[in-house]
């Protein structure tokens, strides 16, 4: 039984608190104030959620109440069959996944933070989970007469689920799955094992084992053929190697006699027709003074060098001050020539003002401007004020707008006459006035252009006698350079005839020095063919002392080459007899495997023949179970339907009521005094209709749900008219209760709430 709900930004309700008693709790309010809020806020605090959350026409975030910008929050206290107490909380936050908790009486923890955790606990504990919960305790607005809506196959199926029914029949699908993947299994093997022929690979297992006994037979006579032979090889190329070392020494004498032959043969043609005259050593102490000669001359010429770069930098430095004083130089005439065009242009400038005199000038313009300009302005000030005296004129009566005195049209048009004259003579005045003061401000600007030329030239001049003085300080320090190179080239040329000198003589020392080198290699390849003669003799004497046959020698190497062959020869045979056992191994074990393994499906297609044969009856007692649980299942309801409709049910129109599960469908059907039974959907009224399904849910609820006595509706009256009304108030609070502990009714219809246990209104 639940006893209180407490809501804090749930929805609707900031903060609502509401007691509940067992019996009828009627729940009454204007539409909008939030009492489908608190049905659905109990539907979320015991399983996490409820109708139209499920359906997704809400979501979580819309849960939470729009002014608060916080947390909304749920409580539900309890009471189970055994009077425990239980307190559940959840707490919704934006952007976070949702807790729950549940504690007992003692606030001791039971399940949570997590809210499956505490769906399962409340599922345990009251032996019911959401799905029959929602669809047999809690009924949505227009939802209560849901079965007799539903198409017959929508109808069984969610009654199968409400029962359970639809495991069984997911069961009885997957064992049939099961059941034909293994004989398809089965039947695969039995095929693979038709299609192998048993008998014929074990024949083919023991020819080859015989062939792999005459192959290995074989191998060990080649074996110790081949032993036999290594031995031979050895000792025939023991003695070879010998003959071979012997040979190889030989070609060697033979190949330095004919070296030293050829060298000794090569000095005579260069000693051809020449004397030697001086010892090595001699000629070695010449050449050492020549060269000491030639090293000092080579260190003069490079002083001298270096002393010519020196000059040549500096005679490249003058050059470029010479260039560039000249280049100066240049320069200040043009700018001199310049000036002196300029003075011309000056002189011809004064012939018509002088210079001291445009200032003057210049000054009187500018005052005669400013005093015809002033004498414009009065003349536009005369004029604005005769036209407004004009204007006065010409608008005024009879009398003078000055001094009011009697003025008649002849003295009117006399002075308008006299008034238009002095305006058109100033005018006049002033356009001659605006003419001269264009004249005055064209001499203006021509003395004001004059006066700043003659400026500037008189600036430029005031430089020429800067600039004589420069080109004469330029003009000296070019006669002073043009001194300097003079020097610094005769020095030069003297150093650079020096070093040719240096040149001739350290050719002559070179040409002494290698006289005596050619010298030298004569003597020394002279005394190199004394040397090389004695050592031809002595390896001349050394091949004489060897006494080689070379046929023995070509003989042995011919043997030696067969008996090769031969070893050769027994190592391939032994190698492809060794390849030849590994492949008839390899196909003897292939073929054992695949014995073994058709060994492995005979015993497999007899499992399987075995699961097949179980899963059949499997499947035909999961078919039989599922029919007697749902014949079971519908007694079960129709028994507690039966004795429901008998007590809510005011009429004699309809003595029964029960659910048929004729054909593929469950129909509900009310039983008339002739004991015929027909559908309630074809034959009974709205507020019957009604009845009957709140006796279909009562049912299912006691049977399906015996843990948790409770009846939620949601505006079950909402199409009854005034008599049907008024059934439901005498079935809801005399009969209903004596099989439910615990409704919860929604309604606008304040009748409802006449003989209600708690009358709970939202505002």
């Amino acid at each position: 039984m639940i006893e209180k709900v407490i809501l804090r930004n749930w929805k609707k309700h900031e903060e609502l608190e509401v007691d509940f008693s067992n019996g009828s709790n009627i729940i009454i309010g204007r539409m909008g104030s939030g009492k489908t809020s608190v049905l659905q806020a109990i539907a979320f605090g015991l399983f996490g959620t409820f109708s139209e959350l499920k359906k997704r026409d809400v979501k979580l975030p819309d849960l939470i109440n729009k002014g608060s910008g916080g947390t909304a929050e749920i409580e539900i206290r309890i009471r189970d069959l055994n009077k425990n107490r239980l307190v559940i909380k959840r707490r919704i936050e934006p952007n976070k996944i949702s807790e729950a908790t549940i504690r007992d009486q003692t606030g001791k923890l039971l399940a949570g933070p997590n809210p499956t955790a505490v769906n399962q606990y409340i599922a345990d504990r009251l032996k019911i989970d959401e799905e029959v919960f929602l669809r047999t305790i809690y009924s949505l607005q227009n939802e209560a007469d849901i079965l007799l809506r539903l198409s017959p196959a929508e109808r069984k199926k969610q009654i199968d689920e409400l029962m359970n029914l639809d495991k069984f029949e997911v069961a009885r699908k997957s064992c049939v799955s099961i059941r034909n993947k293994f004989n398809g299994r089965k039947n695969s093997l039995v095929e693979l094992l038709v299609g192998e022929n048993k008998g014929e690979l074990s024949n083919t297992v023991d020819l080859i084992v015989k062939e792999i006994a005459v192959i290995t037979e074989k191998s060990v006579a080649l074996n110790s053929e081949l032993k036999n032979s290594l031995e031979e090889e050895g000792r025939l190329k023991s003695e070879l190697d010998k003959l071979r070392s012997t040979q190889r020494e030989l070609d060697q004498l033979v190949a330095s006699k004919n070296k030293l032959s050829l060298e000794i043969s090569e000095i005579k043609l260069k000693l051809a027709g020449k004397k030697i005259k001086t010892l090595p050593d001699e000629l070695d102490a010449r050449i050492g003074v020549y060269r000491k000669t030639s090293e000092k001359l080579k260190v003069d010429k490079e002083k001298f060098g270096e002393r010519c770069d020196e000059l040549s930098s500096k005679l490249i430095s003058a050059e470029k001050e010479i260039s560039v004083f000249e280049s100066r130089e240049k320069e200040l005439t043009k700018k001199i020539s310049k000036i002196i065009e300029l003075r011309q242009k000056l002189s011809s400038m004064e012939s018509e003002f002088k210079f001291t005199e445009l200032s003057t000038e210049l000054a009187r313009v500018k005052a005669q401007i400013k005093e015809a300009d002033e004498s414009r302005k009065e003349n536009s000030a005369e004029i604005n004020n005769l036209r407004k005296h004009l204007h006065e004129l010409e608008v005024v009566g009879d009398s003078c707008p000055i001094c009011s005195n009697a003025l008649s049209v002849q003295t009117k048009a006399s002075l308008v006459s006299e008034r238009k004259r002095e305006i058109a003579r100033l005018l006049m005045e002033n356009n001659d006035i605006s003419q001269n003061i264009n004249n005055l401000s064209g001499k203006e600007k021509k003395f004001e252009e004059l006066y700043e030329s003659q400026k500037d030239i008189l600036g430029k001049v005031e430089e020429e006698n800067k600039f004589r003085s420069e080109k004469e300080l330029i003009n000296k320090s070019v006669i002073s350079n043009v001194a300097k190179r003079l020097k610094l080239v005769r020095e030069l040329d003297e150093l650079k005839m020096s070093i040719k000198n240096i040149d001739i003589e350290l050719g002559s020392v070179n040409s002494e020095i290698q006289k005596f080198l050619d010298d030298k290699y004569l003597a020394e390849i002279s005394e190199r063919q004394g040397k090389l003669v004695s050592e031809l003799g002595m390896v001349e004497e050394k091949i004489s002392n060897y006494g080689l046959d070379s046929d023995f020698v070509s003989k042995m190497e011919q043997e030696y080459d067969s008996v090769v062959r031969r070893t050769q020869e027994i190592r391939s045979s032994l190698e492809s007899s060794k390849v030849l056992v590994s492949e008839k191994d390899v196909r003897l074990k292939e073929l054992r495997v695949k014995l073994e393994k058709l060994e492995k499906f005979e015993i497999e297609i007899s499992e399987l023949g075995k699961k097949v044969e179980f899963l059949d009856k499997l499947k035909n007692a999961l078919i039989e179970t599922q029919e007697v649980l749902r014949d079971d299942l519908i007694l079960a309801v129709n028994e507690v339907m039966s004795s429901v409709w008998v007590e809510i049910y005011p009429y004699d129109g309809w003595s029964g009521l029960r659910l048929s599960t004729a054909g593929n469908d469950y129909t509900l059907q009310l039983k008339e005094s002739s004991g015929d039974w027909v559908n309630v959907a074809g034959f009974a009224s709205g507020g019957e209709r009604m009845l009957a399904s709140l006796a279909a849910k009562i049912a299912f609820s006691r049977v399906l749900a015996p843990y948790l006595s409770m009846l939620i509706l949601d505006e079950p009256t909402h199409n009854l008219d005034e008599t049907a009304v008024m059934n439901f108030v005498e079935v809801i609070h005399e009969k209903v209760s004596e099989f439910i502990d615990q409704i919860f009714i929604i309604t606008h219809d304040e009748r409802l709430a006449e003989s209600a246990t708690k009358v709970v209104k939202i505002i």
